[in-house]
């Protein structure tokens, strides 16, 4: 049996630094540091006040968009209107639905969610705080199962084989894994 000795470490499977992907400030934060979390669980809710509102107006400017369509074709081309009302009509009343899935793009991005399951860390925010694209919130890390990083020197790259067995001792335990 030969024996390589190298220095390593450990590391999360997967791990991410949780952010905003839109500005704002902070309604309610739902996770516990430390906490065990699944994937989609909402763990920070941003202000959307303004949004929701958007998206009203929106859904307003659609609906009467529609109706002027509706008009325009209920009165036929050449007895009441031109082809060329109906096609704006028509095309006023896409432009403007296409500005509320927008809005509602941009609502969804208020609830920050999981991205896999994992245990959060600590949190550096608060509720009320200001949060941008660049403010870490927390950390989410899946360390089930774990990752270990480690060099072993060329000169022992011919010993090496798949699958071969490593133990690995971590310093503050007694028992090696």
């Amino acid at each position: 049996q030969e024996n390589i000795t190298a220095t390593g470490t450990l590391a999360a499977d997967e791990a991410v630094n949780l952010v905003s992907e839109v500005s704002g400030k902070i309604a309610a934060i739902t996770f516990q540091e430390d906490a065990r979390v699944a994937r989609g669980d909402v763990l920070v809710r941003i202000d959307d006040t303004e949004l929701r509102a958007q998206l009203a107006r929106a859904e307003s400017r659609v609906n009467l968009a529609r109706v002027q369509a509706q008009r325009q074709e209920q009165l036929g081309v050449g007895v009441g209107t031109s082809q060329d009302a109906v096609d704006a009509a028509q095309n006023e009343m896409r432009v403007f639905a296409a500005e509320a899935d927008v809005v509602r793009a941009q609502l969804a991005k208020t609830d920050i969610r999981a991205p896999f399951d994992g245990r959060i860390g600590f949190r550096y925010v608060s509720e009320g705080a200001y949060v941008t694209p660049s403010t870490r919130i927390a950390t989410l890390q899946r360390i089930d199962p774990i990752k270990i990083e480690f060099a072993v020197a060329e000169r022992h790259l011919e010993r090496l084989q798949r699958d071969a067995k490593v133990r690995i001792s971590v310093a503050g335990l007694d028992e090696p894994f």
